[in-house]
């Protein structure tokens, strides 16, 4: 997902070009109470996006899974060896395939908010505030550990593949 911030002192303009589910979460609760500041605004977006993807990477995590099951242990698939077998491979394989894409995007708009958080955390020194400076350095250990838990996951599905 492509995704440009502008961060200033008095404000933070987001650049999306879809709708972002996370944003919408975080709109809401700053319709209920605003941030006292920019940085703060930033940085409870990007945690938004963090637990966004962490719960996108669970729920791929589980499908692989059931996928993985499916494939190698399911009694009707290893015994049944007609065309009904070949078909029922097909198919998960092509979902195995596309939950492929789907971590490919994922990864993307990890590395992407790995950078966007980076620069920040470089650039802001001292301007973002000890709050602001410590849940980013929290959010970039998220990131990482995201980031290695999609590269399991792709793995897995290569492996499955």
């Amino acid at each position: 997902m492509p995704l440009g911030f502008v961060l200033t002192p008095e404000l933070v303009v987001t650049i999306r070009f879809s709708e972002v589910k996370a944003f919408d979460q975080v709109k809401q609760r700053f319709a209920q109470q605003p941030p006292p500041d920019s940085a703060t605004a930033f940085v409870t977006l990007i945690e938004a996006l963090v637990d966004a993807g962490a719960d996108m990477l669970e729920a791929f995590g589980g499908q692989l899974a059931q996928m993985s099951t499916a494939i190698f242990r399911e009694p009707e698939l290893v015994h049944g060896r007609d065309k009904r077998y070949a078909r029922g491979l097909r198919k998960r394989l092509g979902t195995v395939g596309s939950l492929g894409d789907d971590l490919s995007q994922i990864r993307q708009t990890l590395l992407g908010l790995q950078r966007i958080v980076g620069f920040v955390s470089e650039r802001a020194i001292g301007g973002l505030g000890e709050e602001v400076t410590r849940r980013l350095r929290t959010a970039t250990a998220d990131l990482a550990s995201l980031v290695e838990f999609e590269s399991h996951l792709t793995d897995k599905t290569q492996f499955l593949l």
